[in-house]
């Protein structure tokens, strides 16, 4: 749609009705209607020498039920209407004085349908192969301003950047500089080769101390960061080496690789990643040692043309962690399989102080292992913990055994899921006298819920024993409230 869009609007800049009458408004009209749809409303101002060798336009915004979240103000062009009936477009400068984001767009309550053109198979990687060459020699924009509430965090930097394209490949440059606190650069540039099909890519991100990324992520110290991808491969067989590094000294680094082994269109694109180093200084002091001086994270699958995703094998490994795992998905990223298996312990058989946000939380050994089968809408799930405490609550062993069905994870079924939990508890201290004198040493219990899209919350049956009493209940959990029944009971027979 955009494309043909395009297309119209070059035609009629080089058209004699436009040559004759300076029609700006049709073009306004004709790129309004473009982009706007649905929750979106884009309003173009002030369009003017659509002829000359400069042409401007005095605003473009964007809004939504709550009004204008994106605009663009003082757009001028510099571009050769003679180039544009040779089959190119060439634009020596594009400048715009500054682009104003207060906030982010709200969540769009209309989604466009998937046309059968946009479900065909992928097909290979080309650049875009549109109606005329591009050549961009300069695009600016004088002043960006983002909101605090995009991301919590208002900042104004500036960009600049150019791009050719013509016959299916061509090179684009784009970076963008903070220019209101410490500095921060982001550096993207790419070309791309036909005859050998070679798509070379380099990214780079850098902030001193007090960044963005820093801040928002909230590292202790706010030190600063650089982040770099490059690559240069032929995209059959491509390869791209990722650092990153905070104050100078490297903590991540490693390589990402695809592969396509056969035919574009037909055969699947393997991939793989490898990633490792030491990030303990990204973290409160406290939790350093959970991770150590040494992470590990590796995964290869594969992608089917289809768009069904396969991943074969992923592995986390750091000081007190190791997980391990793998996940089939269907196209349109529906689970089909999932394993995920690990372990959290300390060589030396010390208590582990868990990376959780509240009071400390320590556990000696935790062991989960979840599974799930699309095919028999089965779900598993098992957690062994020993010696949990946290804050003034201690568990000496506690196992945790849960399985169930979840259907209707397609868009054409209605979802409901099913839960059966088991709950055992041994050496149980609730850090309470009276609450401790309800309960012997051992806690057991179970849990049956239900629920289904459009419908409550159901909890069938809630039991808790603890040897000196109990609990017996059953709920319906509307959005409003809940209904509880329920009894507390001494021992014997449980209902």
């Amino acid at each position: 749609m955009i494309r043909a869009v395009f297309f119209t609007a070059l035609l009629a800049l080089a058209s004699p009705a436009v040559a004759q009458n300076d029609d700006a408004s049709f073009l306004e009209g004709l790129i309004e209607g473009a982009l706007s749809g649905g929750d979106r409303d884009v309003v173009i101002r002030g369009f003017s020498g659509v002829l000359a060798g400069q042409s401007r336009f005095d605003s473009l915004t964007i809004s939504d039920a709550d009004g204008v979240w994106l605009e663009v103000l003082d757009v001028e062009l510099d571009w050769s209407r003679l180039a544009l009936l040779r089959r190119r477009l060439q634009v020596d400068s594009l400048t715009a004085q500054s682009i104003r984001m207060p906030r982010g767009p709200l969540p769009m309550t209309e989604v466009e349908p998937v046309t059968e053109e946009e479900e065909t198979p992928a097909e290979p990687f080309t650049f875009p192969e549109l109606p005329v060459a591009v050549n961009v020699g300069e695009l600016v924009v004088n002043t960006i301003e983002i909101g605090e509430d995009v991301f919590g965090y208002g900042l104004t930097a500036r960009a600049d950047g150019s791009a050719q394209i013509a016959d299916g490949e061509g090179q684009a440059a784009l970076t963008v500089e903070r220019i209101d606190g410490p500095l921060g650069r982001f550096a993207l540039s790419g070309d791309f080769v036909a005859d050998t099909q070679t798509l070379g890519l380099n990214l780079t991100a850098e902030e001193d101390e007090g960044g963005l990324v820093a801040t928002l992520g909230g590292l202790p110290g706010a030190p600063s960061v650089a982040l770099t991808v490059d690559g240069r491969s032929p995209i059959s067989n491509y390869v791209a080496n990722i650092s990153l590094e905070t104050d100078g000294a490297p903590r991540l680094t490693g390589q990402v690789e695809t592969a396509l082994n056969g035919a574009p269109g037909e055969a699947p694109r393997t991939f793989a990643a490898r990633l490792g180093g030491d990030i303990t200084p990204l973290f409160l002091p406290e939790y350093q040692d959970f991770f150590g001086p040494a992470i590990l994270l590796a995964l290869r699958g594969q992608a089917e043309p289809d768009g069904a995703l396969t991943l074969d094998a992923f592995a986390l490994e750091a000081q007190s962690i190791a997980l391990t795992g793998n996940a089939a998905l269907a196209p349109g990223f529906l689970p089909e399989t999932v394993s995920l298996s690990g372990r959290i312990s300390d060589a030396s058989d010390d208590p582990v102080l868990l990376p959780l946000s509240g009071p400390e939380t320590f556990v000696s050994d935790v062991a989960l292992d979840i599974g799930f089968v699309a095919a028999d809408d089965a779900w598993t799930a098992r957690f062994e913990v020993a010696d949990l405490a946290r804050d003034g609550v201690s568990v000496e062993g506690l196992l945790l055994d849960g399985s169930g069905i979840v259907r209707g994870l397609d868009p054409e079924t209605p979802l409901e899921a099913t839960a059966t939990l088991d709950l055992t508890g041994q050496s149980v201290n609730l850090g309470d006298a009276a609450l401790d004198d309800l309960i012997a040493d051992e806690l057991t219990g179970d849990l049956d819920v239900q629920w289904r899209q459009g419908a409550p919350l159901t909890i069938e049956r809630l039991a808790l024993d603890g040897g000196i009493y109990g609990v017996d209940a059953s709920a319906v959990i509307t959005d409003p409230g809940a209904c509880l029944d329920g009894q507390l009971r001494r021992p014997g027979a449980r209902g």
